[in-house]
């Protein structure tokens, strides 16, 4: 299982120079993402474009198999 915390979750919202390698590595592997990290990359959404909230749900459902 690989744990993702808040950056690692910004660059499945927001394209970043790593986003499709990470994207690459995820994509079949077991995850967990805190609690704390969602409501983390929310207020990041809502600060620096409020328009990709939604980005950060899908996020969540794409990524997150399991919240710890």
């Amino acid at each position: 299982m690989y744990y993702l915390d808040t950056s690692a979750l910004v660059k499945f919202v927001f394209a970043e120079e790593e986003s499709a390698a990470l994207d690459t590595f995820v994509a079949s592997r077991d995850l967990a993402v805190s609690a704390l990290s969602r409501v983390e990359l929310r207020r990041v959404a809502l600060k620096v474009s409020p328009t990709q909230l939604p980005s950060c749900r899908a996020a969540d459902s794409r990524r997150a198999s399991r919240s710890h």
